[in-house]
């Protein structure tokens, strides 16, 4: 599988995520110090992680779309893993 580090500067500090999509569950520390689990695979050109957490269970989508824009989308499951509630965003690349 293909091996990502995400690293998130926020305002509680550096945040690094490593993982192999498509390979094995993998635990991760979020900004409250609380362990996720979690699980990375592709669904055709998107990048799939699906977290279990003190939060509940989250689905987030990322991909690429044809105005070469970032897609994120974030989607809050049900305990047999259907959408309850969806959020997203676009970010654009700058030049």
């Amino acid at each position: 599988g293909d091996k990502i580090t995400y690293t998130n500067h926020s305002a509680m500090g550096e945040l690094r995520e490593q993982f192999i999509v498509d390979g094995p569950k993998y635990t991760t520390v979020d900004g409250w110090k609380r362990q996720i689990e979690c699980q990375a695979t592709w669904e055709e050109n998107s990048l799939i992680i699906i977290r279990k957490g003190p939060e509940g269970h989250f689905r987030e989508e990322r991909h690429l779309d044809e105005e070469d824009r970032l897609c994120f989308t974030l989607a809050k499951l049900s305990e047999s893993g259907t959408p309850v509630s969806e959020w997203g965003r676009q970010f654009k690349r700058e030049a």
